[in-house]
């Protein structure tokens, strides 16, 4: 809650900052300017905080995955292997047990292979879901600078065609309709 309060805090007094900003006083916009910098940068560690917890979250997937590949075939694998080796000297029951091991064992397998698959999958969506919030906010941001370029090729021509009419040497008095 502390953390939002100082968001709309710092969002208003950036606001009211804007809006009192006056040309004329060099004092305000280095103020402004500040308090600018200042939201930017907080911005700016927020999105690297991010980026790190979800580059330390992929990590953790994909090291999960590995995790299951390598217990399955360092513990697993080995004492399977030791089950079937002793097949033949096994009584009918036994054998029986053996051979139902050695399917669960088949399956097990399979889906180990499913799950990695899944998983795999998974950390792909996120990592496009990633790229498609990148790509959009780029694209978000290109929209607001061209715009903003045209808004302030539209203040020059009309600061242009301000100066033009109240130039010193011509005095034009608005003339009257039908006069």
């Amino acid at each position: 809650m502390n953390a939002k309060r100082q968001q709309s805090m710092g969002s208003r007094a950036l606001m009211n900052t804007l809006l009192e900003l006056d040309s004329n006083t060099a004092t305000s916009s280095a103020d402004g300017v500040e308090l600018a910098k200042r939201i930017l940068r907080r911005d700016r560690l927020r999105v690297r905080i991010f980026i790190g917890a979800t580059i330390t979250f992929f990590l953790l997937a994909v090291a999960g995955i590995f995790g299951s590949f390598l217990m399955f075939y360092t513990y697993i694998t080995p004492k399977m292997d030791k089950i079937l080796l002793h097949t033949s000297k096994l009584t009918g029951a036994e054998r029986v047990l053996a051979l139902g091991c050695r399917e669960l064992y088949q399956s097990q397998i399979v889906g180990l292979w499913i799950i990695s698959a899944s998983v795999a999958a998974l950390l792909m969506a996120a990592v496009c879901t990633v790229l498609l919030l990148l790509a959009t906010r780029r694209s978000t941001l290109r929209q607001i600078q061209a715009s903003l370029q045209v808004l302030s090729e539209q203040v020059e021509t009309l600061q242009q065609s301000l100066r033009g009419s109240q130039s010193p040497g011509t005095s034009q008095t608005p003339q009257e309709p039908g006069g």
